[in-house]
């Protein structure tokens, strides 16, 4: 059986400048691709995390992606979609650009809230 390691906030294993840097060097990598929606996604789930804030799927839609208070979660996708995206692209940079990390920054499953691992 294999053991994972157990899931914390940001906000017990970093100090919100540490995560703000965390962030920077994960944007300046390139590991987001040119897409200023990305960078913009982990900078307000960042926030999100040291303002210890859970945002909601129609809150990323309305203040990341600029969708009207009239989007429906139920029938686009587009919130999800960016964050599978940014869950793949935070993975590619802990495996190729930051590889000597202690801990890695993730967006769970089911969630749209930050975790280390």
């Amino acid at each position: 059986m294999i053991k994972s390691k157990p899931l914390r906030t940001p906000d017990e294993m970093f100090g919100s400048k540490d995560l703000f840097a965390l962030c920077e060097r994960i944007i300046t990598s390139g590991a987001l691709g040119r897409s200023r929606n990305y960078r913009a996604l982990l900078q307000y789930l960042v926030q999100c995390s040291i303002e210890r804030k859970s945002p909601k799927e129609l809150e990323i839609a309305i203040d990341v992606l600029g969708r009207n208070n009239d989007f429906d979660v139920s029938v686009d996708s587009t919130v999800r979609v960016y964050v599978h995206q940014l869950r793949k692209k935070l993975d590619t940079y802990f495996e190729e650009y930051a590889t000597e990390e202690n801990y890695r920054i993730t967006v769970p499953k089911g969630s749209y809230t930050l975790s280390v691992t």
